[in-house]
């Protein structure tokens, strides 16, 4: 997003206008096809009001939770010595970081991280040894919902019961068994005790952990938000936690604006939500893709631009104002198994199905055709990983690979810089210029290194 943050006034409304514009809504909310916000018996109660000692035990520990989450190096050295060693012997499908107190993208670099295999084992990792341990195991038919933002909880599906586990307390803090469906994605809001759900039923749940509850543990604290037709399979919060994003198995893609977020917030963009006076309902911005592909995932490019992976190996970057597609790649062979973006060394990492690892860099340039400049995914190198499952980029801009075998590889990209495949190991990325809609399909440059794909695995296996 660009622009300046400012506070946009509310509108005068008159008492005449205001009672017009509630027989509307009523009118609307009757007929049952009113596409965006619909709330589940909503009548939440502010974490700070004077009913929160109605509140749950659970919920109440989830808010303390949620603030501190911090641990010490000495507290993670006593974790590890008290652990048994073992060695994990299937794929990790999440990582998380291991916060650290005082620690920040300028502070003291992390000492350890989690990892969570699709067994529902997880492990302490040390960063300077590669040493693991056993750290905690999850329930048996327990299965992680991956989410990308750095806080130390699992959302986990248990049977018919979406579960929060704290991996510090190494324990359930707080479930919820009114969603009736399976949730096909997940992520954290970074700012807030919230949880957004992607359901197979095509619908979007969050779950507001702060809320009181009553007439039962969990009866008022989810908002349902519709307009997808099938499974939402990907979701992101934007870095300034006031929109997300979602997308499903047909290239469904929306940028929503919470019932909460109302005019009266600061906030960046004046094209990408049109706001009225009618400020608690969920605004809807659709993106036109025109593509039937499986979303696989969403993530962030900083504040302005966001990408999208799909099953079809294709990659597009975004931008958040309009939302307008800048560029489009062909980036692998088959869908994306994972894709991650370094800010810290402005650097996008994918991994296909096909094995190969690559790593790419935003390009800008002037074009005097067109009013706009136009942007393009360059390739900075390439690698196989056939066994590689999952990407995670360390705040020092070292990617983490995690394989099939559980086992975790520590990569520098510096160290491959300008590395490429040869022969059939490389596929031809085909790039579509959003200027003219030309595919090209890249090949080696005069005088570029070409290496052979056994001798490029570059980095430290765990």
């Amino acid at each position: 997003m660009t622009g300046q943050f400012r506070k946009k006034p509310l509108f005068p409304v008159s008492w005449r206008n205001l009672g017009a514009a509630l027989v509307v809504l009523l009118l609307l909310g009757g007929c049952g096809s009113l596409e965006g916000f619909v709330p589940e018996s909503f009548n939440p109660v502010p974490a700070d009001s004077p009913s929160r000692d109605s509140l749950s035990s659970d919920e109440a520990n989830w808010d303390l939770l949620y603030k501190r989450s911090r641990g010490t190096p000495n507290k993670v050295k006593s974790w590890r010595e008290a652990l048994p060693s073992e060695h994990p012997s299937a794929a990790s499908v999440q990582i998380v970081l291991v916060p650290i107190s005082g620690a920040s993208q300028e502070g003291p670099s992390p000492v350890a991280f989690w990892s969570v295999s699709n067994e529902g084992k997880v492990y302490l990792w040390d960063l300077a040894s590669g040493d693991s341990r056993l750290y905690m195991s999850l329930p048996d038919n327990a299965k992680v919902i991956p989410t990308q933002t750095e806080l130390p909880f699992l959302v986990v599906q248990n049977g018919s019961a979406i579960q929060v586990w704290g991996l510090l307390e190494k324990k359930m803090v707080v479930e919820t068994n009114v969603i009736r469906t399976r949730a096909a994605s997940a992520e954290l809001d970074p700012f807030r005790p919230r949880v957004l759900l992607g359901g197979a039923d095509g619908k979007i749940y969050r779950w507001n952990l702060s809320f009181r509850s009553s007439g039962g543990p969990d009866s008022r604290n989810i908002e349902r938000y519709l307009g997808h037709g099938t499974v939402v399979s990907a979701l992101l919060v934007h870095p300034d936690g006031r929109a997300f994003f979602s997308g499903d198995w047909a290239g469904g893609v929306s940028i929503w604006l919470p019932y909460d977020e109302g005019s009266e917030q600061p906030y960046p963009d004046d094209d990408l939500f049109d706001i009225g006076f009618f400020t608690r309902e969920a605004l809807r911005r659709k993106v036109s893709r025109g593509k039937a592909e499986r979303i696989e995932k969403i993530v962030a490019v900083g504040r302005e631009e966001f990408l999208l992976s799909t099953d079809t190996g294709a990659l597009e970057l975004w931008r958040v104002r309009g939302p307008e597609l800048l560029t489009r790649m062909v980036a692998h062979s088959g869908l994306v198994r994972d894709v991650v973006y370094s800010p810290q060394r402005a650097l996008i990492a994918s991994l296909g199905r096909d094995g190969v690892l690559r790593f790419w860099r935003v390009a800008e340039k002037e074009n005097p055709l067109r009013e706009k400049n136009d942007f393009s995914l360059e390739l900075s190198s390439e690698s196989l990983f056939l066994d590689a499952r999952r990407l995670f980029f360390l705040p020092s801009g070292t990617l983490l690979v995690s394989e099939e075998n559980g086992r975790v590889l520590e990569v520098d990209p510096a160290k491959l810089e300008g590395q490429k495949l040869q022969g059939s190991a490389r596929r031809g990325e085909r790039q579509s210029s959003v200027a003219d809609d030309v595919e090209v399909t890249e090949e080696p440059e005069a005088g570029e290194e070409v290496l052979d794909p056994d001798e490029i695995q570059e980095g430290s296996s765990w």
